[in-house]
């Protein structure tokens, strides 16, 4: 009995191993290898971090949790709070395809070193708020951290545009930094979703969960514009040995604001960024995703014209809405007059205006919230004028 056990441990040790280093897929009770992870998401091999306790807040449902969505940010202010506590609470109702997803905040302070959990402000939303830092960066990835400096060669100024254009060479590897230190505890998990704050959206984020459900593709992010289209972008030069090796096709960039990532694809990442291969992340995150790697990609904006065209419903033609200087009130005003259909704006930097919106309803949907507010085609005229004379004065 005693060998028995001790074989049972250590099988149980292997397969909790495995699993991390994104070897296994659960199928009912047993544990099966998956020939196409050959690299970790949970990289056991390359970060050395300690697992941790999950928090309260996610611990109930984690095992039957298929998606996380984080949202990710560097300030938690008062009505970032707010915002996520409604966000959270969108999820947590939710039905249908998004019924499994699960909310995070990833909490970027720049002088940490390490993953912890931060529970007054998780108990406060109602979600796990997991801080990290650069020297989490470091430990886990030191190829990839001595590769990213190469980002201050190509962006030689400290203003704070360009202080942000150097964290898009590594920032999105803390979604493998929380997988190490958190993942264990998601064994069904198969898509990670990672938004910026001033990613607003007109409808809950269940929706949009359950809008692009259907779509099992390892790369969802805004909308692709090629080299060819865009010969402009400013980011092009420092990734002329790169782009060489790829077909005019596939030399593409996105805004990487928001997005969803499968398994597969986190893997191919944590093979690149564990090779010390890096570049600014809105060129090297398409870039990786090649049919040759077996990796599928789309854009919400596809995703949202094959709607459009199977659908007599009113789906909105612009459905991921970028402009640099978005007001709240235009976007609030949006949010009323289009209640029937989904749109995402970006960016949206103050949104104080939202977060009161949905204070003013019982549980923080728009379902309830645009009640008796409906708006007439001139307030979205009026929406559009002021957006006009924004972008004039900015």
């Amino acid at each position: 009995a005693s060998s028995d056990r001790h074989t049972a441990g250590a099988r149980t040790a292997t397969s909790r191993t495995a699993w991390q280093a994104g070897r296994v897929q659960h199928v009912g009770e047993e544990l099966v290898e998956d020939p196409g992870a050959s690299v970790c998401v949970c990289v056991c091999a390359c970060l050395r971090m300690w697992q941790q306790p999950l928090p309260p807040e996610a611990e109930p449902a984690s095992q039957s949790v298929t998606q996380l969505m984080f949202f990710a940010t560097h300030t938690l202010g008062e009505v970032d709070v707010r915002l996520y506590r409604h966000y959270a609470r969108q999820l947590s109702q939710s039905r249908g395809p998004a019924m499994s997803t699960q909310m995070w905040v990833l909490l970027y302070q720049e002088d940490m070193e390490d993953v912890r959990i931060l529970s007054g402000e998780s108990a406060s939303i109602g979600a796990g708020v997991c801080a990290w830092g650069y020297g989490a960066i470091r430990r886990a990835f030191p190829a990839l951290a001595s590769s990213a400096s190469a980002a201050s060669r190509v962006y030689l100024g400290n203003s704070s545009e360009e202080r942000n254009f150097k964290r898009y060479w590594w920032v999105h590897a803390s979604l493998l930094l929380w997988n190490q230190t958190f993942g264990y505890g998601f064994p069904l998990l198969e898509y990670y979703w990672r938004i910026e704050p001033d990613v607003v959206y007109t409808k809950s984020w269940a929706d949009l969960v359950a809008y692009a459900a259907a779509d099992k593709s390892d790369l969802v992010l805004p909308k692709y514009v090629s080299q060819e289209d865009s010969p402009s972008y400013v980011h092009w030069r420092a990734h002329e040995l790169l782009l060489s090796t790829l077909p005019q096709r596939e030399r593409v960039f996105s805004l990487v604001s928001l997005g969803r990532y499968s398994r597969l694809f986190l893997r191919l990442m944590a093979e690149s960024w564990a090779a010390g291969v890096s570049g600014y992340e809105e060129i090297t995150l398409p870039a990786r995703c090649l049919p040759r790697n077996r990796c599928k990609r789309t854009s919400f904006t596809a995703l949202a014209h094959r709607r459009l065209a199977n659908s007599t419903s009113h789906l909105s033609t612009s459905f991921f809405r970028y402009n640099p200087c978005w007001k709240c009130d235009s976007f609030l005003r949006a949010a009323v007059a289009y209640n029937s259909r989904q749109q995402l704006w970006h960016p949206v930097k103050s949104r104080e205006c939202w977060a009161d919106y949905l204070d003013a309803t019982s549980s923080g949907t728009q379902e309830v919230a645009l009640g008796p507010a409906k708006a007439t085609h001139s307030h979205m005229a009026e929406a559009r004028k002021e957006w006009s004379e924004s972008c004039r004065d900015a």
